[in-house]
């Protein structure tokens, strides 16, 4: 490179890598978070020096046209966001790197605080729901303290009551606390169909009769950002509601598609008798259920609800048409080309 190259790369405001069409590292205009200029002597490929942009730089694939790819790094002991910004040049490519911690840092606080708002609205189901078991254990207590003669039996009885009411409780305060934890995990893109492999994994494991079938239709490189255990909770809870739904005896489908409009959408559906009409307006709300009384807690949909919400999608819900129902995740694709486009432009 000679010295007109090395001031152009100087003159960026982001540090820049330079690669030549192999992915050997040409020049570095600056010092990245752990790597120094002084690292690069010379003839290391990117792959070796920094994985993660390597990875970045391969699943964006060949084409002229100017990409990006979030990357998540982790140096001495915290997450380093960067955008990795990729323009190809004559004799190989341009990587702009792009710090983007600060504006994590930022989206992760509004997160929070936007966390906190919905929990602001379940304050008062939150209380009606804890009311309800603290108000039985109160009566059994009293019931046991104020008589003398209480046999064995009926006092296993009432023990066993004020135990699976205080359970109760426990849950919706775990399911609270835990909620309400925004979590520092970064964002990365991922494959939904993982998250929905692993989902019917535990449901499978779950169950406790293999007369529920589950089909999956996956779709090759649909991407979206975001956090893969929360999605994978949020496809876990409709799946085991999927699963109450038919009763244990009949068949769950679960289809993955991309949309022309760059959204990915994952319709989980069931064979069951469906949503009764006048329940589906209520059935993302906190601490409604149909179930009996001590079956759940009410809040797996309202969460999940919030989760893809802060994913920027949506969760709908509805009835088919020839009988069942169906959950819909609708959510952005990430920036990424699908394996199919890749495919097409290597055909």
């Amino acid at each position: 490179m000679d010295l007109g190259h090395a001031e152009l790369l100087h003159a960026f405001p982001w540090p820049t890598i330079m690669l030549d069409p192999q992915g050997f590292v040409v020049a570095l205009s600056r010092p990245l978070p752990g790597l120094g200029v002084t690292v690069v002597s010379g003839g290391q490929h990117l792959r070796d020096l920094l994985p993660a942009y390597w990875d970045a730089v391969c699943e964006a694939g060949p084409g002229p046209c100017e990409r990006f790819r979030d990357v998540a790094r982790a140096i001495d002991g915290r997450w380093l966001h960067e955008r990795v910004w990729m323009s190809a040049v004559r004799d190989g490519m341009l990587l702009f790197v792009e710090d983007r911690s600060e504006q994590m840092t930022t989206s992760q606080a509004e997160l929070q605080r936007d966390r906190l708002a919905s929990l602001g609205f379940m304050v008062a189901g939150v209380c009606h729901e804890i009311s309800n078991p603290l108000t039985a254990v109160q009566s059994m207590m009293q019931m046991l303290l104020g008589r003398a003669d209480v046999s064995a039996e009926a006092l296993q009885k009432g023990l066993r009551i004020v135990s699976d009411n205080v359970r109760r409780v426990m849950d919706i305060s775990r399911r609270m606390v835990d909620f309400s934890r925004v979590g520092d995990e970064p964002r990365v893109p991922f494959e939904i169909d993982a998250s929905i492999i692993e989902a019917i994994v535990l449901l499978r494991q779950g169950l406790c009769t293999e007369t529920v079938s589950v089909e999956h239709f996956p779709e090759l490189g649909a991407l979206v950002l975001g956090n893969a255990g929360q999605l994978q909770e949020v496809i876990y809870n409709i799946l085991i509601n999927a699963a109450h739904a038919v009763c244990d005896a009949g068949r769950i489908f679960v289809t993955t598609a991309m949309t022309a409009d760059r959204r990915v959408l994952v319709r989980i559906s069931d064979t069951g008798p469906g949503i009764p009409e006048e329940v589906l307006p209520r059935i993302f709300e906190p601490f409604f259920t149909t179930r009996s009384s001590g079956q759940g807690t009410g809040l797996g949909l309202a969460i999940a609800y919030e989760f893809v919400r802060e994913h920027g999608g949506e969760l709908r819900a509805y009835n088919n048409p020839n009988g069942g129902a169906t959950f819909e995740i609708d959510l952005p694709a990430h920036s990424a080309r699908t394996q199919h486009e890749r495919q097409s432009e290597q055909a």
